[in-house]
C-alpha cells in the first residue's frame, strides 16, 4: 500500500480540489492519510492531527467503520462527534476494486453541501484512485517477485547456472536500496 503522498495522487487530489473548489483528502483503509490538497476553510483538530501524524486514533477508525462506510457504494455523510476530535462533518466515498477496500476519499462539509455533480466527481475520483492504488500494489508484487527470483537464483546450488547469471543476480540484489543504502550499484567497486 502507498504510504506517502505520491506525486500522482497529489496531482489528482489537487485537480479534484480545484474542480470542486473544496478540500480533498485520501486515506487508506486504516484511515492513514495518503494525499490531501490545501484546505480552504477551517479544519478540525483531528484533520490537522492526521496531516501532521499521517494517522488517526483508533477510536476515529472505529467510529468511521461503525457508520457502514466500508460497504457503501455511494458517498456517505459522517457526522463526526466531538469525542473523536472531529467537529466538522465530512462526506466520504469508499475506494475499492474487485470487492477489496483500498481506502476513502473525504470532503469537508464545512465548505458547503455537495450537489449531484460534485458527488459524481467524487465517485469518479474514487474509481481513479482505486485504479492507481491497484496498479501500485501490482507493481510492488512484481518487484518483490523479481527480488525473490534473483535471491533464489543466487542461492541455488545449480552448476548449470552460468556465472554471468550469478553476477547479474548479485548486481541486481545489491542495487536494491534496502540492501545497500541508497541503491548504489556496488558491483563496480570490485
Amino acid at each position: 500500500m502507498v504510504r506517502v503522498q505520491s506525486s500522482e495522487l497529489s496531482r489528482l487530489v489537487d485537480n479534484v480540489g480545484r474542480r470542486l473548489g473544496r478540500s480533498v483528502a485520501i486515506d487508506d483503509p486504516k484511515i492513514n492519510l495518503l494525499a490531501y490538497n490545501s484546505h480552504r476553510d477551517e479544519v478540525d483538530a483531528a484533520r490537522t492531527s492526521s496531516i501532521h501524524r499521517r494517522a488517526v486514533d483508533r477510536e476515529v477508525v472505529d467510529f468511521v467503520y461503525s457508520r457502514g462506510v466500508a460497504d457503501a457504494n455511494d458517498p456517505v455523510e459522517v457526522p463526526f462527534e466531538c469525542c473523536t476530535g472531529h467537529d466538522i462533518s465530512q462526506l466520504v466515498m469508499t475506494i475499492g476494486i474487485h470487492g477489496v477496500l483500498l481506502g476513502f476519499v473525504w470532503l469537508l462539509l464545512s465548505e458547503g453541501p455537495v450537489d449531484d455533480v460534485q458527488a459524481e466527481v467524487l465517485r469518479h475520483t474514487a474509481a481513479s484512485v482505486a485504479a492507481f492504488l491497484h496498479r501500485e500494489h501490482l507493481m510492488g508484487e512484481l518487484t518483490r517477485n523479481r527480488e525473490r527470483e534473483l535471491a533464489r537464483d543466487l542461492l541455488a546450488d545449480d552448476p548449470t547456472l552460468p556465472s554471468t547469471r550469478r553476477k547479474h543476480c548479485l548486481t541486481r540484489i545489491f542495487s536494491f536500496p534496502v540492501l545497500c543504502g541508497g541503491g548504489r550499484d556496488r558491483s563496480s567497486t570490485d
